[in-house]
């Protein structure tokens, strides 16, 4: 019943938020993922050990150097001051790493001997055969991203930027 609150473009700065983190994270995180599981490299073990060590640090520990990060960027009252510092999740890495740790290695063999290599292999023969792992990981970042409340409060100050749940409060 408030005026002042545009509910149509919450709801649109919801949708878009949500749609453009869960595609960025889909992307950052499989591409991780699989880095991590199939490319044998040095600091792959490293690597993965401080994966996950981030999700060992609380959320409210990031909250305002993210925020002073985001500040000196400009990026308050923006769509990329919303949606960028949240596209790495290690949790969702941590996630494909196991999962294509149990992928099929005779297909991505096929595709080598095919002449693909890492990059192509990933794009032509493991994402099309894992589409219902992908998608289960979309509910959920999509339902995380939807439902965020803290972050777009902060960053999205205006009203014109408000997503539906900072809206609704």
């Amino acid at each position: 019943t408030d005026p002042s609150v545009n509910i149509l473009q919450s709801l649109a700065n919801s949708a878009i938020i949500a749609i453009l983190q869960t595609a960025g994270i889909l992307l950052l995180c499989s591409m991780a993922g699989y880095g991590l599981a199939r490319i044998p490299y040095r600091w792959a073990t490293p690597i993965f050990y401080a994966t996950l060590v981030t999700l060992m640090i609380p959320p409210a520990v990031t909250f305002i150097p993210s925020f002073i990060i985001v500040s000196q960027f400009r990026w308050v009252d923006t769509y990329q001051g919303i949606i960028v510092p949240v596209l790495f999740s290690g949790f969702t890495t941590f996630l494909f790493r196991q999962y294509f740790l149990n992928f099929p290695r005779s297909l991505e063999e096929a595709a080598r001997v095919d002449g693909l290599g890492y990059f192509g292999a990933f794009w032509r023969v493991v994402v099309p055969n894992s589409g219902a792992f992908f998608a289960a990981i979309a509910v959920i970042t999509f339902i995380a991203s939807w439902n965020a409340f803290l972050w777009p409060l902060v960053i999205g100050q205006d009203a014109s930027m408000w997503t539906v749940q900072v809206a609704l409060s």
